[in-house]
């Protein structure tokens, strides 16, 4: 596998918290991870043995990480940060043809957030394949999730919240 060519840099937990408070769809009301500086440190940068980057393009950012899978080169967008508007979406375009142009192999794989970012991953020429995690939900505390979970739909997941876990 070549050496990780995405030149962007490390990853900046304060700068993408900041970027995932605008990306956040206040009228959805699936169950999903804050992406506070807390969270984005633990999960990309204390993580032995991983190794994320950080790419931007204009007002969009992805964490990234280069794999091999059943020996089929992989780049995978752990998280994908589209802010709303035009602009967003203009420099999401952007930076998904870049790392498609990236990927360096055969696969560049991403989990949309949202309907509207789905959108703009197809556009960009993704395909979506109809496979995806199992997961298995038990309630320990039903007074704080009023209402459990009942299909994937319920749940607003990235690749980061499922990939190695």
């Amino acid at each position: 596998m070549r050496a990780f060519d995405v030149d962007d840099g490390p990853i900046d937990p304060e700068g993408l918290a900041n970027l995932a408070a605008l990306c956040v769809d206040h009228d959805d009301e699936r169950l999903q991870t804050v992406r506070n500086a807390a969270y984005l440190r633990w999960r990309y940068q204390a993580i032995p043995g991983f190794t994320y980057r950080q790419v931007r393009v204009g007002t969009a950012a992805a964490v990234v990480r280069r794999q091999q899978r059943r020996g089929i080169p992989e780049l995978t967008i752990a998280e994908l940060l589209v802010p709303p508007g035009l602009r967003g979406a203009a420099s999401a375009t952007r930076l998904l043809h870049r790392l498609a142009a990236l990927g360096g192999g055969a696969v560049v794989s991403v989990m949309p957030t949202s309907r509207r970012v789905a959108a703009l991953v197809a556009a960009a020429g993704f395909v979506r394949f109809n496979i995806g995690p199992r997961v298995f939900v038990r309630p320990v505390n039903l007074l704080r999730v009023p209402r459990l979970p009942a299909t994937l739909e319920d749940w607003r997941f990235a690749i980061g919240d499922l990939e190695i876990f």
